[in-house]
């Protein structure tokens, strides 16, 4: 059984690393967030390795978690402190009229235009966390609202992964904890940079068969 897990090209080895490096991951992710004013420098370095990890990229989870956390700017945390801040008011609008329509159902489409701001705008965010270093920022907020509105595919796919990820967290209660502490933020945002990794080489095949 162990010469199984010694064998770097067995499949139970390469699933056990890549848990492995979720794991470690998800506790640098953690611990990195404590400060509270670090937590978009955390998920930026998470997501640039799960995004490697997707692109199948050879990973030293630690050292490129360190050098990506390092190279994101203070004014990269800021903005996207701000994106995170403000899509509390898609979703804070989304609770009050949710409230409102157990009363009268006059409610109900303003409930469905806050919860569709608030997925749009969870997508943008995590479009944004793909957002290259040469890249300006306002210029990529744009870029990833234009995608959206060309690809109303990639915001469904991106909430679906996001809700699925929060019902079982929700299902699991309180044993969701120990799945969190251990890969489950970092496995969502794998999935992400999988499905935005697609969207990406559907993109370039499109564009070849154009040319």
């Amino acid at each position: 059984m162990l010469r199984v897990f010694k064998d770097n090209n067995s499949i139970l080895a390469v699933i056990f690393r890549e848990l492995w490096n979720l794991f470690v991951l998800n506790i640098l992710m953690i611990v990195s967030m404590m400060l509270v004013v670090t937590i978009p420098a955390s998920l930026i370095a998470t997501y640039k390795i799960c995004e490697r990890m997707a692109q199948d990229k050879s990973v030293s989870v630690y050292a490129d978690f360190k050098w990506h956390f390092r190279k994101v700017s203070i004014k990269d945390c800021a903005f996207l402190w701000g994106m995170i801040i403000t899509s509390g008011i898609p979703a804070y609008s989304s609770y009050i009229y949710f409230q409102l329509t157990q009363h009268t159902t006059i409610y109900s489409m303003p409930l469905t235009v806050s919860v569709l701001m608030f997925a749009m705008w969870v997508s943008t965010i995590f479009l944004y966390l793909n957002k290259k270093p040469e890249e300006g920022n306002l210029q990529t907020l744009k870029q990833s609202l234009l995608k959206q509105m060309g690809k109303p595919s990639l915001i469904i796919k991106i909430n679906i992964i996001v809700g699925l990820f929060v019902l079982i967290a929700v299902a699991m209660f309180p044993l969701s904890f120990l799945f969190i502490i251990s890969i489950m933020p970092p496995l969502c945002l794998l999935f992400i940079a999988n499905t935005m990794n697609k969207s990406k080489k559907r993109e370039i095949e499109g564009t070849c068969h154009v040319k």
